[in-house]
């Protein structure tokens, strides 16, 4: 559970800057992404903390949350090739990800971050759930 606390503050992060990239295509595809890859700072304590992504965005992971290692350069060709891609197409896809749908409510399509990338349907239904309860 701690992994997708962490991951669903990121993940809004994550799909406003999809969203706002989007809209200046002129049409709004809503994607939601989950940062699952820890940290290697601080030997990995913190998991996937916020802000991971910054440097993994941008194709630079040297930066001291994600580390200048092999697997995070990695990281950072994955991430970074998804918004090359969705920047040029408006669509994320690319070689470097399995396929990942537009987000609808029915499936809750998300993609999870991590060196095997992977779509999971409605990875967080648990928090979603309690909060529908509150």
């Amino acid at each position: 559970m701690r992994k997708w606390i962490h991951g669903f503050a990121y993940q809004s992060a994550f799909s406003w800057l999809i969203l706002v990239v989007t809209g200046f295509i002129a049409f709004i595809i809503a994607t939601v992404s989950v940062m699952e890859w820890p940290s290697p700072a601080f030997e990995g304590r913190y998991g996937a903390v916020h802000g991971v992504d910054l440097g993994l965005v941008l194709g630079n992971p040297r930066d001291l949350i994600a580390g200048n290692t092999f697997v995070a350069r990695k990281m950072a060709e994955i991430v970074g090739s998804t918004i090359v891609a969705f920047g040029k197409t408006g669509n994320p896809n690319c070689d470097k990800i399995p396929n990942w749908s537009p987000y609808n409510t029915e499936s809750r399509a998300t993609m999870i971050f991590n060196i095997e990338c992977r779509v999971e349907n409605d990875p967080t239904s648990e928090l979603r759930l309690l909060w529908d309860k509150i």
